[in-house]
């Protein structure tokens, strides 16, 4: 085996085991035995850390992910269609995918959404070593559709649009266990329209002046 492909055996089952066991429960040394190594720090070897080698997972699969993202938008822009809802669904569509990817993809939602879980998923898409044109691309024409809320509020709200992107497809991916292609399909694309309607509806929601909390419902802290 190579180096290139010892790398990318060594991404594979990180991602796998890191998706079933948790980022914590797994260690580098165990997965250089998973992956088969006599050097049982070749994990470390080739991504330094432990750190190292989530930003290289994160990075691997991004990659794929925005330069499908990219091919989308590219169309959207020839045909003129640079609508929220259009650009939502260049967003979402790439990853929603890996919900019908069996060759390892439905590992990398659920090693996702423990990022976001831990706090961590936000600033590792706002790395500017992971950051990719497309995606600042996307977000300033998303913004470009919500120039009537308040900039802070955007940016907000984008944060949890990144968040609900991840953890609920992390969490249909559970809920469509042991269903078969022809029906997990139907319910990944009625999915993926529910979704968009909710975050389309959350991101173009009106201000509310925030109201009085009643005494009642304070807690001891609040007062």
């Amino acid at each position: 085996m190579n180096e290139m492909d010892t790398k990318t055996r060594i991404l594979r089952v990180s991602e796998r085991l890191f998706a079933l066991q948790g980022i914590d429960s797994v260690s580098l040394r165990s997965i250089s035995t998973e992956v088969g190594q006599r050097n049982k720090t070749a994990a470390q070897y080739h991504f330094g850390s432990k750190e190292g080698l989530i930003k290289a997972i994160f990075h691997n699969r991004m990659a794929v992910i925005n330069a499908h993202r990219q091919q989308m938008l590219d169309e959207c822009i020839a045909q003129n269609r640079v609508d929220l809802r259009s650009m939502l669904g260049v967003l979402f569509e790439p990853f929603l995918r890996l919900l019908l990817d069996e060759s390892g993809g439905r590992y990398y939602l659920r090693f996702a959404a423990q990022l976001f879980a831990q706090g961590r998923g936000v600033s590792l898409l706002s790395d500017p070593q992971l950051e990719s044109g497309t995606q600042r691309q996307l977000f300033r024409m998303i913004k470009r559709q919500l120039q009537d809320l308040p900039s802070g509020v955007v940016n907000q709200r984008l944060k949890f649009m990144a968040g609900l992107l991840v953890q609920t497809t992390a969490a249909k991916d559970f809920e469509m266990e042991g269903m078969g292609s022809t029906q997990r399909a139907r319910q990944v694309k009625k999915f993926s329209h529910e979704l968009l309607d909710f975050v389309e509806g959350g991101l173009t929601a009106p201000v509310l002046v925030p109201c009085k909390v009643p005494a009642r419902l304070e807690c001891k802290e609040d007062k």
